[in-house]
């Protein structure tokens, strides 16, 4: 799994020049090959022990504070589906907001969902629940697929997030 933060990326939402301190934005590699790699940083998380990446941002009625650009993760090979005996295909997620981003934890709703049997889409998933946490899930990683979508906001709001499947096998499914 390899996970960047891109502020240079064609087209994307977050994409710029520089960021809200006048840094320019970069491409910030943070997971190469599945071994953490980088961190964001702005000019008070840098406190000149480390160079700002480009990630400050803030709102109108805000001080700048650390926020990422346009996550970019690296495709990998094939169809990740007709390796799957049983799953859930998961293409989106409700409540993501509620995720705990200091321990990891999520409890989401799967809409729109697909439940796979033997390698084959055999169905949707009515009022289906995932829950995990997210470290664990980057832990497990399984195997990247060869495809590759763009999404607008997910969990960072106005940011762009591209992405290829991701095959995992920590998840708690509830119907």
């Amino acid at each position: 799994l390899s996970i960047a933060d891109d502020g240079l990326l064609s087209g994307g939402l977050a994409s710029g020049a520089f960021d809200a301190e006048g840094v320019p934005c970069q491409r910030t590699e943070l997971i190469k090959n599945g071994v953490l790699k980088g961190f964001l940083y702005d000019l008070a998380r840098a406190k000149g022990e480390k160079a700002s990446t480009g990630n400050g941002f803030r709102s109108y009625s805000s001080v700048a504070d650390v926020a990422p650009t346009n996550f970019v993760v690296a495709k990998g090979r094939g169809d990740l589906v007709k390796n799957v005996d049983k799953g859930l295909l998961l293409y989106s997620a409700l409540n993501v907001h509620s995720t705990d981003y200091i321990s990891g934890d999520f409890s989401v709703g799967a809409c729109p969902a697909f439940v796979i049997k033997n390698g084959e889409l055999i169905g949707t998933a009515k009022k289906a629940m995932l829950s995990g946490n997210i470290y664990d899930l980057l832990k497990q990683v399984k195997s990247v697929g060869g495809d590759q979508v763009s999404q607008v906001g997910g969990v960072f709001g106005g940011s762009t997030i591209v992405s290829p499947s991701i095959l995992s096998e920590c998840l708690v499914i509830g119907e």
